[in-house]
């Protein structure tokens, strides 16, 4: 009688064991998840976004002068139609996580001198000048285009980063910070379009309707924030480019003085997720 008492007994305790440990596991589960949830509240998520722009020439007496894009603009109704073109073409940067990222640097990654390559294969050499040179410590670049005198110039197309304070959690597109693509790279790339189709040529009877541009070098971003608690993040991204458009009377019609092109297509891929480091 004692023996099975005693047998319960240690029965009971080893229940309880199982049960306390069980209760344990659970408790350090919860209380992970929480923690998760917690942090959650302030990881930040940069993304930026497809974006279709119309590629046009301005039109300065017969002659193209600078390739011009429709701006994107940070707050509505701010900006008046007239001046709704610019030389640079901008996307957004958005925020799509819950907390703000500071501390915001970006470092673009491209080689322009294969566009200068692909564009030597489709026009004579010397119907094509690409100048670069330093100017009181800026560098600086000019394309010419000798038959039809167009013309377009950067500054600064050397430095490959930047940087932004901070960008705020994703409220409306007015509010996301502008990121513009490296002129250089999109000049070059809208000369070879322009080549390619013989845009320069008003005689010319060569259209098209959609061109993947699978010939293009790849034109990168690496960006690296943080987020309040100090925790570092690393995303990369691929920005793929096709183009559209049928090269006629009707389809080049004139806007404020800019002639329409053609449309790009971006379609940014990320090739790396964001991972996680602790600042120490």
């Amino acid at each position: 009688m004692d023996y099975n008492i005693a047998k319960i007994f240690n029965w009971t305790i080893n229940i309880t064991d199982i049960l306390t440990f069980a209760t344990v596991i659970l408790t350090f589960f919860t209380l992970r998840k929480v923690k998760r949830q917690r942090q959650s509240t302030y990881m930040p998520d940069l993304f930026v976004g497809n974006r279709s722009a119309k590629l046009y020439g301005f039109d300065l007496k017969d002659i193209y002068s600078d390739f011009n894009f429709e701006k994107i603009i940070e707050k509505k109704d701010v900006e008046p139609e007239v001046d709704r073109y610019s030389p640079l073409l901008g996307l957004y940067l958005h925020n799509i996580g819950f907390g703000a990222a500071k501390y915001v640097k970006g470092k673009w990654d491209y080689d322009y001198r294969k566009l200068i390559i692909l564009i030597s294969n489709v026009i004579k050499e010397d119907e094509f000048v690409f100048k670069s040179m330093k100017n009181g410590g800026v560098n600086e670049f000019n394309i010419k285009h000798i038959s039809s005198g167009h013309f377009s110039s950067g500054s600064d197309f050397l430095n490959l980063e930047f940087e932004k304070d901070i960008v705020l959690p994703y409220n409306s597109v007015d509010e996301s910070p502008k990121l513009y693509l490296p002129q250089i790279f999109i000049d070059l790339l809208s000369y070879y379009i322009s080549f390619k189709y013989e845009m320069f040529d008003v005689n010319s009877k060569k259209d098209f309707i959609f061109d993947e541009l699978v010939e293009i070098p790849q034109l990168k971003l690496r960006l690296e924030y943080t987020d309040i608690a100090n925790k570092k993040y690393t995303k990369s991204m691929i920005f793929n480019f096709s183009i559209s458009g049928k090269y006629d009377e009707t389809y080049r019609r004139m806007d404020f003085g800019n002639i329409q092109l053609g449309t790009y297509h971006i379609e940014i891929k990320e090739i790396m997720k964001w991972k996680t480091t602790i600042n120490k």
